[in-house]
């Protein structure tokens, strides 16, 4: 197996090649990169044409990976990671803009872990610092386009938890559960790298079809019980009290349905156990 100094991975849903703005913005700066390799990962619904990562194929190594049935993305990550041996991994959504400083900076990444700098609506979004009401702590997670994992933290992970995502979850959740994992790995407050400013698509900031927002709501009820099961705290139990008094004004923004299901099966309705 190839020892590469860097792996990206780039993962698209609903998309070609050409129209992702995360490929698009690569390969204006794939010179940046040396003895790297690039995973393309097609979750579907339609096939792709390999032809069209001809041009990455000059400054990387080049795999691509087909799975339409749209499986997990902690499952993706999890078999990235796994696949093939390098110093660092990169992870990255379709829809993310790249530039020279962030790439600069990843191609030459020595920390343990770090995130990108992504702003929404000129409010820091990622990396997030929050302080807990009940202990206080501060509770840190990052959005999982952009994240580089060191192959150091990746192997402790999987040595404390036997893979480096968590499995149980499917969509939401994935990228905090992570974090979770690490604060109880490292000191994330210390080791935490944070990266030159990346421009992403949040689903908070586009008006979506109402298939696609119902679609949402039911994603994010199933991550919040299933944390509110596998990750508990106080602070996520009163959270759901509060739940359950805005859902008797109907203002609730999850489905409690799907919440005390998600806890109570542990499972999500599309993933396992």
């Amino acid at each position: 197996m190839k020892d590469y100094n860097l792996a990206i991975l780039v993962v698209l849903y609903g998309c070609e090649v050409d129209a992702s703005n995360t490929l698009r913005s690569l390969i204006k700066f794939s010179s940046s990169f040396k003895n790297s390799r690039l995973v393309v990962w097609n979750n579907g619904p339609e096939s792709i044409n390999r032809d069209q990562l001809y041009p990455f194929e000059e400054f990387f190594d080049v795999e691509l990976v087909q799975t339409v049935d749209n499986i997990s993305l902690a499952n993706i990550y999890n078999k990235f990671l796994t696949s093939l041996d390098a110093k660092n991994y990169v992870i990255l959504d379709h829809d993310t803009e790249l530039n020279l400083d962030y790439c600069k900076s990843i191609s030459s990444f020595y920390g343990i872990v770090g995130a990108p700098k992504i702003y929404s609506k000129g409010k820091l979004h990622s990396p997030r610092c929050d302080k807990k009401r009940f202990t206080y702590k501060t509770e840190i997670t990052a959005i999982g386009s952009g994240l580089v994992i060191s192959k150091t933290i990746a192997e402790l992970l999987m040595d404390k938890y036997s893979s480096v995502f968590d499995e149980r979850f499917v969509l939401y959740g994935v990228d905090t559960t992570f974090f979770y994992r690490l604060s109880k790995t490292i000191n994330l407050e210390n080791d935490l790298m944070v990266l030159p400013e990346l421009k992403h698509s949040l689903s908070s900031n586009e008006t979506e079809s109402v298939k696609v927002s119902d679609f949402r709501v039911k994603e994010k009820s199933y991550d919040f019980g299933l944390r509110l099961r596998y990750y508990p705290t106080l602070d996520k139990f009163v959270l759901l009290l509060i739940l359950f008094i805005k859902a008797s004004y109907r203002r609730s923004p999850l489905k409690l349905r799907y919440v005390v299901k998600s806890f109570l099966k542990g499972k999500h309705y599309r993933g396992k156990k």
